[in-house]
């Protein structure tokens, strides 16, 4: 008897979907092994992320005793865990871990709502083996489960929840689902802007298309655009309210304003950090570069398209596809080691308005609701790319401004273009065949410059739950938080200067002033007079100084290129007494210099003889 297998059955559907699920957590299971105690950086950014919440259980008040710039939902929220459970690195590790499996799943019901289950399948493990456990750069941060700012996944998570909502309204006319995009909209405007502008772009598209397609009614339209705005107002008037309740309504009102407040400072985006991530520093380079790319990009998919629309012969068919295929794979490895691989992403503006034209004409002409659905997110995902416009990257900050986009282009090129080869009578076998191919190994060479980067760190940095891996800076680090630990008191207080709040939360030791790090950025914001007015109001016991080059900011030092009434306030009021590795602020060599003030250790008054003579004479410490 003859077996008929139909791949279409309930059974074969539920089956493909319980495998799907089982290779999409046995790739994460794989990533998060590989990178398990490797997420965050030693020194840069994500010390931050630590102290503040530490600060906040401890019962000090965020933009009074912490000056911050940002929104105030991701700081409580990390605090209220480190309430919960104690302060400690794998506090928030387990948490952001919880929070990044919600994201998958309803990341891939909102691509499962515009794409086939395969495509969506293919999107999540490309954001598990690309995105979620990497490091593609230097430092460290930029990924899911220690990201630089929480903000950013706190925000990115929201953003797939609204979007799922506003995919929701699209065939329900209740006022739950425009009501639930407008609060977590809002809730995202206490936490990152750019994600607020590409959901306030996504939400107007969404509510217009709903509009225009469901002929809903002046009133019925109304209440819905009423609903989402209502709502949308109420987490920035609860956080002005809460925080009004301990700060003045002055401070308040910048608290909850966050980023917002600094954002239109036309010195803060002057800065060639902002402006290089733009792309607006050689607009002519990089608009170069991009189209560049393009062209790459369009000689692949179009020599693979051309002969799937024209071969019908099963034999030809696939043995043009073996042929895309090594040829993809030939040139890849002829190029392995060039750099063009940190250029793949640039052209995902181009590739992004060129769907989003392509799929608002199918909306017009079919009015479907899978191509309403792709219009919302291909607008969020476009509008997302506007602080990389000319620098798309896969790497940086690339981890949740350019995901989306790369999630949209993966659904794109393994089911809609597939999808519109085979309506016009093309086998699309030689176009997946290229897709698998293309992607694959800019997915592998990603995996390999992310092991390359992890293989750096050997160094265990902290104790139980604070324990995590660095590279070799780990190694000075360790040798300072032991100094301080042996040899500051009690009640003193650390200061880490410019840029160095890991060693504050390992260390256990407060700053005193409400500084958390004075980068370029910091200068900028609040001034560098209100910075050095803060530190003297309530001067710390020790100061570490970390060497620190910020070049990528256009003032290499501080203390030389910027920050210099501070450094020389602090060669009135503080002497060295420490030295390891070497002496900061001077060339590309690292290292910590450990002062401590001059009036704690002065004779009581002028008649007590003998004078008291520094109680740690200045030496060096060299790592092993």
């Amino acid at each position: 008897m003859k077996i008929v297998f139909d791949r279409n059955s309930s059974g074969a559907v539920w089956a493909a979907r319980v495998a799907g699920l089982i290779a999409l957590a046995g790739a994460a299971a794989a990533m998060l092994w590989i990178s398990w105690g490797k997420w965050p950086d030693v020194l840069v950014d994500f010390g931050h992320e630590l102290y503040i919440p530490w600060m906040l259980a401890e019962g000090k008040m965020l933009y009074r005793d912490l000056l911050n710039f940002r929104g105030p939902f991701s700081p409580y929220w990390n605090a209220l865990w480190f309430v919960l459970f104690g302060p400690g690195l794998y506090t928030l590790v387990w948490v952001n871990l919880a929070l990044l499996a919600i994201m998958m799943v309803v990341m891939h019901q909102v691509l499962r709502r515009v794409s086939s289950s395969f495509a969506s399948f293919a999107a999540c493990l490309v954001f598990i083996l690309l995105f979620a456990f990497s490091q593609h750069a230097g430092i460290a941060n930029y990924n899911y489960v220690c990201p630089y700012a929480h903000e950013t996944t706190h925000a990115m998570l929201l953003s797939w929840v609204v979007l799922a909502c506003l995919m929701k309204h699209v065939r329900s006319p209740k006022m739950a689902w425009p009501s639930l995009s407008g609060f977590l909209t809002g809730m995202v405007f206490l936490i990152k802007p750019e994600f607020f502008v590409a959901l306030m772009a996504a939400s107007a598209a969404a509510l217009g298309l709903w509009a225009w397609r469901m002929r809903p009614g002046i009133a019925l339209a109304a209440r819905s655009i009423g609903a989402f705005i209502v709502t949308l107002l109420i987490s920035p008037f609860a956080a002005f309210a809460l925080l009004s309740t301990q700060l003045t309504w002055a401070e308040a009102g910048v608290g909850a304003l966050g980023e917002w407040w600094y954002i239109l400072n036309s010195r803060v985006s002057a800065l060639s950090f902002f402006r290089t991530g733009m792309g607006i520093e050689n607009p002519l380079v990089n608009l170069k570069a991009m189209l560049t790319a393009a062209g790459i990009y369009a000689y692949i998919f179009l020599s693979a398209a051309a002969p799937a629309m024209v071969f019908r012969r099963r034999q030809a068919v696939f043995l043009i596809a073996f042929m895309e295929v090594l040829i993809v794979l030939g040139s890849a490895g002829l190029f392995w080691e060039n750099l063009f691989w940190f250029e793949v992403a640039r052209p995902l503006p181009l590739l992004l308005i060129l769907l989003f034209g392509w799929k608002l004409i199918e909306l017009i002409r079919h009015r479907e609701e899978k191509h309403q659905a792709a219009v919302i997110l291909i607008v969020f995902s476009l509008a997302l790319l506007a602080k990389m416009l000319l620098n798309t990257r896969i790497f940086h900050y690339g981890f949740v401004l350019a995901m989306p986009a790369v999630m949209v282009s993966v659904v794109a090129v393994f089911d809609w273009i597939p999808a519109a080869i085979k309506d016009k009578g093309g086998r699309p076998v030689i176009f997946y065949a290229a897709a698998f191919a293309l992607f694959g190994v800019i997915t592998i060479r990603y995996m390999d410059i992310s092991e390359k980067r992890y293989a750096l760190k050997s160094v265990p940095v902290g104790k139980c739950a604070d324990r995590f891996l660095a590279d070799r800076r780990g190694e000075l680090v360790n040798l300072a938080v032991d100094w301080l630990n042996r040899n500051m008191k009690t009640h003193e207080t650390l200061a880490v200067l410019p840029e160095g709040t890991m060693i504050n939360y390992l260390t256990r030791r407060k700053n005193s002033s409400p500084i958390i790090t004075v980068v370029p950025p910091d200068i900028v914001m609040f001034g560098e007079s209100r910075i050095l007015q803060l530190i003297r109001e309530a001067p710390p016991t020790f100061i570490a100084l970390v060497h620190r080059d910020d070049s990528e900011f256009g003032y290499r030092f501080f203390g030389l290129d910027y920050g210099q009434s501070i450094m020389h306030w602090l060669r009135e009021e503080y002497r060295p007494v420490q030295l390891i590795g070497d002496l900061p602020f001077q060339d590309n060599r690292f290292g910590i210099l450990i002062i401590e003030r001059k009036d704690l250790y002065l004779p009581a008054a002028p008649a007590d003889p003998p004078p008291i003579e520094p109680r740690r004479p200045l030496e060096k410490i060299e790592p092993l």
